[in-house]
Parts: structure tokens; sequence; C-alpha cells
């Protein structure tokens, strides 16, 4: 029976490997996503490359932000988003959550850019407790802070 057990969490460990993000050196990525990533990021620092349902990511600093670009395999630009103290927030999206989301807290705050896109904020609001309302309600803003999208979890409220 120990045995078992032994086996049964060799085997979860496996698994929660193979799902995660794979790490990679920079010689391991193909050369059209490295060339995309110096074109639209000339003067950013790479920190870490990793490997994800096929596309390719890149932490980065750039300007003194912290930032993340995906790339399909061929080169093409996905996203970047950059992480942001919602103490950077413009002040309508900090109001709109604070009468809307009474009691939640913002657990993800950045700055998306993708092709065809505007640049624009995402959020991620929760109730701090774990429990019935653990999923996120997901806010979009535009850059001026008008509300683009809400999707709240289904039973939310």
């Amino acid at each position: 029976m120990k045995i078992f057990r032994i086996l049964l969490v060799i085997a979860a460990l496996q698994i929660s490997f193979c799902l995660s993000a794979q790490k990679l050196k920079t010689d391991d990525v193909p050369g059209d996503v490295t060339q995309s990533f110096s074109s639209e990021y000339p003067s950013a620092k790479i920190s870490s490359w990793e490997l994800k349902d096929n596309m390719y990511a890149a932490q980065f600093k750039d300007d003194g932000s912290n930032g993340k670009a995906v790339f399909k395999n061929d080169g093409t630009w996905v996203e970047t988003t950059y992480d942001i103290p919602t103490s950077e927030l413009p002040l309508s999206i900090a109001q709109y959550v604070d009468s809307n989301y009474p009691n939640y807290e913002i657990s993800v705050c950045n700055l998306r850019e993708m092709p065809k896109t505007a640049t624009h904020y995402y959020l991620e609001v929760r109730f701090p407790e774990v429990g019935s309302k653990d999923l996120p309600s997901v806010l979009t803003f535009d850059y001026v802070g008008n509300l683009i999208k809400r999707q709240d979890p289904e039973g939310w409220k």
C-alpha cells in the first residue's frame, strides 16, 4: 500500500510537470520568434522563455516595466501583457470596481496590447474568501478607463 501511494505521488508530479509551461533556453526558441521579439522590443532584456500550448512567451523588462510577450511558432505576435499595480489604474476604473464589486479585491491587473486591438486594461476581481464566489469577474477597460466588457461568473451576486 505504501509503494502504491509513492507511485501515485510520482505520477501526479509528472502529470503536473507536463501540464505546466516548459522553460526554454534562448537557443531552443525558433529564430522567427526571437527575431519578431527583437523587432517588437529592441531595447528589452529577456529574463526567460517558456513554451505553453504551442506558444512561446518571453518574460522581459523594458523601460523599467516587466512584461510578457507571446508569439506563435512562426513568429506572429499574439499579445503582450504588463502587470501593473492597482494604484496606477485610472481613477474611473478604481471607482467602477469599488462601486460594483464592494468587498472584492483585484487579483489580476494588467495592461494588454494585441494586434488590431486598442491597448486596454484587463482585471480579474474576486471575493477574497475561498468558496462559492471563487471564480473571478473579468473586466476590460479602454486606455482612458471606459468599460468595454464585463463578464461575471454564472450565479454572480
